[in-house]
């Protein structure tokens, strides 16, 4: 009996052995195949990354010429503050004065026709 369970622990180990021998080859064919694939995967990744690299420098460019643009727009807009208050200046200065003259002149014009008017009709 004894030889009995001996001889059936050896068939079950070769019978074990077999199956360690099956995972094993399924489990390398398993690894050769995820290799595989992730070099599959790498050669379709490349030209994304560089699609990828090429829309950044092309976002950096952007970035940077809207940030020129803007200080040129910044700049403008302090120029045209500048020729704002001149202009502001100028006309306190020199058309407001001009008009008050013009308006004064026209007042004495108008009362110089009324008073000879005036003179006519008194003649």
């Amino acid at each position: 009996m004894t030889l009995l369970f001996l001889g059936l622990i050896s068939v079950l180990a070769v019978v074990q052995a077999t199956c360690l021998f099956l995972v094993w080859r399924e489990g390398a064919r398993a690894a050769r195949t995820l290799d595989d694939l992730a070099e599959q995967v790498g050669r379709s990744l490349t030209p994304v990354q560089a699609d990828l690299s090429r829309a950044a420098r092309n976002f950096a460019g952007v970035t940077d010429l809207t940030a020129r643009q803007a200080r040129r727009v910044d700049e403008l807009l302090a120029d045209v503050a500048t020729k704002i208050g001149s202009l502001k200046g100028f006309l306190e200065h020199v058309v407001l004065p001009l008009g008050t003259s013009l308006g004064t002149f026209g007042a004495v014009l108008r009362l110089s026709r009324r008073a000879s008017r005036l003179l006519r009709r008194l003649r």
